[in-house]
């Protein structure tokens, strides 16, 4: 079995990691997790696992830096760095680490699994097992006929495709708000079926899930623009700044403001260090 470790200092994040792929059927186990760099660098070192799934920035040790220490140790480890937003400078630094996959948030469960299912192939080709590679290269291709929307006939799929579809018009559409109704008229599935259908097949309730993409948007706004508050509030799909403001706090633990405060800290800070 190949061995998996997250790092992000976001705990709905792991969460959501961690109930929405399929690890089992990737022939993957989840060996640990941490919230901070420094955690996640001591939790490595002593579990030696073969793939690190770790956020780009974190407070104390990033994520960059992370796999440059455990790949002077470890230098076959597979990382994946997930990230908030598109940014040129971090971009540059993980291929001077070589890293394997650079995968923005929000992330797509399909695109996951498939960037996953490549990380245990070359793990596997590593090791010379043909048997576990063909065994791989299967779920790898169902990965992708997925992604193309064609229906597999075969048992336990990695996820149901009209449940991807619903993943993907939300990605592309949350600004609108659509309600569950609205999005379960898309799998001619009942409300309440799609309901649990969705938390099941995705590892988070509807509005959950719209709401972390929600946040996401808002976090990339914050980072990378100089927009009012209120502006920020209605183009990730909020009418009222207010609630806008305590439902962002209650999920990131500080108000808008003070976030862009703390982020634009962070960025001279390690503009001065690239």
């Amino acid at each position: 079995m190949i061995r998996a470790f997250i790092a992000d200092d976001e705990v709905w994040v792991r969460s959501l990691l961690k109930n929405m792929i399929d690890w089992k059927r990737l022939g993957i186990q989840l060996v640990g997790e941490a919230s901070t760099g420094t955690d996640a660098l001591a939790g490595c070192l002593k579990i030696h696992p073969d793939i690190l799934i770790t956020d780009i920035k974190m407070a104390d040790l990033d994520g960059l830096e992370l796999i440059h220490s455990l790949k002077t140790v470890s230098p076959e480890l597979e990382t994946i760095v997930i990230s908030g937003h598109s940014d040129f400078a971090f971009a540059q630094r993980a291929i001077r680490e070589s890293v394997c996959d650079y995968v923005l948030k929000p992330i797509n469960k399909l695109e996951f699994e498939f960037i996953l299912s490549r990380a245990v192939e070359r793990i596997v080709h590593r090791r010379g097992c043909s048997d576990e590679l063909e065994q791989i290269g299967e779920v790898e291709n169902k990965v992708a006929d997925f992604g193309t929307h064609e229906t597999i006939h075969a048992p336990a799929p990695i996820i149901d495709v009209r449940i991807a579809r619903v993943c993907e018009y939300l990605q592309e559409n949350y600004q609108l708000n659509p309600s569950l109704t609205e999005a379960s008229r898309l799998t001619s599935m009942n409300p309440t079926y799609f309901s649990e259908v969705f938390k099941r097949e995705v590892g988070l309730g509807y509005s959950a899930f719209l709401l972390s993409i929600k946040m996401r948007s808002a976090v990339a706004l914050l980072e990378e623009t100089e927009l009012k508050i209120f502006e920020i509030a209605a183009l990730a799909g909020f009418s009222d700044s207010a609630y806008f403001s305590r439902v962002f706090k209650r999920s990131f633990l500080s108000s808008p403001e003070v976030y862009r405060k703390e982020h634009s800290a962070k960025e001279n800070s390690s503009s001065s260090t690239i």
